[in-house]
């Protein structure tokens, strides 16, 4: 019995150096190049509310739900990347990370997430942000930290801009602008997502009165303190 279960301890201590051995391959087969740039074009849905949320609040301070800019709330996102704003369009990759609330008198977002690709050339790659995202604003910039895969040691900015916020059914998605420069053969300027309200601000502003029983109490109280100073229809 002792001399099977050396055997078997044996082809297991194989097996896990083999697993390192193909991991230190795959991470050195890439070659450090010129320091270049490129565009990639892709949208982020951040959904909040409906039977598949792609976000859900994990944690909040006592006094969050009182606060006009849910200040304290953490969330838990995996949200999906596509190739076109349609969110039934091509999927190339998911943001995985947390955000939330860090400012108590306008709508300020910590963010820390990861881009993981999942389709083409880039696939199992990812690109790291992290930074502040004033979610009002209608541009915002943010860093890329990192990245690993082909965009290993990758550095640069994200500009953020809001193109289009759903009261109702509480789904954004941005469009995101990002320049990276990385330390190897691959550069991009990245556009991901968050939302620009424009014209459709008047109406939620007159809906928002009603966004507690179809959204619930934290979402209306955001919508009442973010429209507070806009006309009213």
């Amino acid at each position: 019995m002792a001399k099977l279960s050396a055997v078997v301890l044996l082809l297991i201590s194989r097996l896990v150096a083999a697993a390192a051995i193909q991991t230190v391959t795959w991470a050195t087969r890439l070659k450090s190049a010129k320091e270049t740039t490129t565009n990639l074009q892709f949208y982020f849905h951040d959904t909040l509310s409906g039977k598949n949320p792609s976000a859900v609040r994990i944690a909040q301070a006592i006094d969050t739900d009182k606060s006009r800019t849910l200040f304290g709330i953490v969330m838990m996102a995996d949200d999906p990347l596509t190739e076109t704003p349609d969110p039934q369009s091509k999927l190339v990759g998911r943001a995985q990370g947390l955000y939330g609330s860090a400012c108590q008198d306008q709508l300020s977002l910590i963010m820390s997430m990861s881009f993981v690709f999942v389709d083409g050339p880039y696939n199992g790659s990812s690109i790291s942000l992290l930074g502040n995202n004033r979610a009002m604003n209608p541009v915002r910039e943010m860093p890329i930290v990192g990245g690993t895969g082909f965009f290993r040691l990758a550095r640069g900015y994200a500009v953020a801009q809001t193109h289009w916020m759903g009261l109702l059914a509480a789904l954004a998605f941005s469009d995101w602008l990002a320049d990276m420069q990385l330390l190897r053969r691959i550069g991009w300027i990245l556009k991901l997502a968050t939302p620009l309200l424009d014209t459709m601000l008047q109406l939620f502003t007159k809906l928002s009165r009603w966004s507690h029983l179809l959204v619930g109490d934290p979402i209306h109280n955001v919508i009442n303190s973010l429209f507070t100073k806009l006309p009213h229809l």
